[in-house]
């Protein structure tokens, strides 16, 4: 292949928009690539929906702490949240696409016991 030719494909694909599927699976990583956050969803996949105080007390977080983690995995899609009075509640997003669950089954099946 020639250098021009090359330079174009090269050109091409800087330029290609990503995926819906790839801008999820970025979102996953990034939310995963925290040890406090992968603590938090194993405690979620173990026990169901928690309550953020909860979540602190296991984690050994500051409220303030825990939130942030918890938020970014709502963001990611991971989790879902709901107030309760002046509780929140997080649990497990049942709905989340097949390929980020298997993508966080095997993070958490990888840590150990």
């Amino acid at each position: 292949m020639s250098i021009r030719r090359n330079a174009t494909r090269v050109a091409r694909l800087k330029t290609k928009q990503t995926s819906e599927k790839e801008d999820r699976l970025l979102l996953l990583f990034s939310a995963l690539a925290n040890a406090t956050r992968l603590r938090a969803l194993c405690l979620l996949y173990e026990n169901g929906e928690l309550c953020l105080c909860d979540i602190v007390e296991a984690l050994g977080a500051t409220q303030s702490r825990a939130s942030r983690h918890m938020a970014a995995l709502v963001r990611a899609g991971i989790l879902l949240d709901r107030r309760q009075d002046q509780w929140v509640r997080y649990r497990i997003n049942k709905k989340m696409p097949k390929y980020l669950k298997a993508q966080i089954e095997v993070a958490i099946s990888a840590l150990p016991k």
